[in-house]
């Protein structure tokens, strides 16, 4: 079982993002040889949080099948000193997965209790404001300018997991450890994403509101500014109204008339 601790600077992550999270709160990235927790097992977890002015990247792996329970009671050992916690699509796969493999074997699940942050739940929610092809972690990663050096899919990554297990190999270990490591920090570039959700529920400033006559047709144009800085920006056209979020400035125009 190899367990593996290392940080990175707090500069790595958004100020704004930080500006969201807190020391207390843990996020989660499992890997599994598949699908079905009664079929298959869970061969790393990563686990990432701020400390010290820094962001700190646990990876727990099991080196085979019989390691599982070694990672699994590690990663419960470790979320004793959380209270909050951070996935993307946990409600459905990470968390139930957890649970089944850690009543497997008899270990107490240690984040029942604990507030959780479903990335994907949220960010899907943005359909009709964000042009996404796409809600995979990936497609969002693209959508905020982040290209990874990981190039594989978790599903690829199993026939290479169990070939490591019969042949370990170091070049085959970096690629597994890397691909969950980057799926556990992305999750921070992603938590920027929930400052549109903020935004849609209030957190804005009125900066100004202007009317402006084009070709006859008066407009009124407000701009609007946002209490936490967006991560892109984004052109949402509608048959009566126009929206472009800037990072900074929101400007909403529509057609006034008599």
């Amino acid at each position: 079982m190899k367990d593996i601790l290392h940080c990175k600077p707090l500069t790595f992550v958004r100020k704004d993002t930080v500006s969201l999270l807190s020391g207390d709160t843990l996020l989660v990235d499992i890997e599994t040889t598949g699908l079905s927790p009664d079929k298959n097992h869970i061969y790393c977890i990563g686990c990432s949080y701020l400390t010290n002015e820094q962001v700190a990247v646990h990876l727990f792996f099991a080196e085979n099948r019989e390691e599982e329970p070694l990672i699994l009671q590690k990663f419960a050992d470790l979320c004793q000193s959380f209270q909050k916690l951070i996935t993307f699509n946990g409600t459905t796969f990470d968390l139930p997965f957890l649970r089944h493999r850690l009543e497997q074997f008899q270990i107490a699940t240690p984040f029942e209790t604990l507030p959780h942050t479903d990335l994907y739940q949220e960010i899907r929610h943005l359909k009709k404001l964000l042009p996404l092809t796409s809600y995979r972690q990936k497609s969002i990663e693209l959508f905020l300018g982040i290209y990874r050096e990981d190039q594989y899919t978790g599903k690829e990554l199993i026939k290479i997991y169990k070939s490591y297990c019969k042949e370990p190999e170091e070049e085959a270990l970096q690629l597994l450890l890397l691909h969950n490591e980057e799926d556990v920090l992305g999750m921070y570039d992603l938590v920027g994403m929930l400052s549109y959700t903020y935004l849609l529920q209030g957190h804005f400033q009125i900066v100004q509101a202007v009317a402006q006559c084009v070709s006859g047709q008066r407009f009124l144009n407000i701009t609007l500014q946002p209490e936490i800085t967006l991560p892109q920006t984004v052109h949402c056209i509608q048959e009566h109204a126009t929206l472009v979020l800037h990072p900074d400035n929101i400007l909403l125009s529509f057609p006034v008339t008599h």
